[in-house]
C-alpha cells in the first residue's frame, strides 16, 4: 500500500492522504511540488487544512492542521489544533 493516493478528476489530479492528527483524509492539488514516491513522498510547501466543525458537544469549533511532509513522515506545526502539534510521525498508509 501506498501513503498517498492519486485520483484524476476533469483532467486535474489530485493526492490524498490520511492524517493521523485529525483522523481524515486531506488532499491537495497537482500545484503542489511532489516527488513521485507514493510510498515516501515529499510535498512541497506545507499543507494547511482549516475549518469548522462539531465536537463531542455537538458545537461547531475551529481547527486548523498545517503540515510539513518529508520522505514519508508528517510533521505538524505548532499551530495545528490537534493532539499532534509539535510532533513528527509516519504517515499512515491509505488505501
Amino acid at each position: 500500500m501506498a501513503r498517498l493516493r492519486e485520483e484524476t478528476h476533469n483532467g486535474n489530479k489530485k493526492y490524498y492522504f490520511h492524517c493521523p492528527g485529525c483522523d481524515r483524509e486531506h488532499k491537495i492539488n497537482d500545484s503542489w511540488d511532489f516527488n513521485g514516491d507514493f510510498q515516501n513522498p515529499t510535498i512541497n510547501p506545507s499543507v494547511l487544512g482549516r475549518g469548522k466543525r462539531p465536537n463531542e458537544n455537538e458545537e461547531w469549533v475551529e481547527w486548523r492542521c498545517h503540515s510539513w511532509i518529508t520522505d514519508g513522515k508528517i510533521k505538524f506545526l505548532n499551530d495545528s489544533t490537534h493532539d499532534l502539534a509539535g510532533n513528527t510521525v509516519e504517515l499512515p498508509e491509505i488505501e
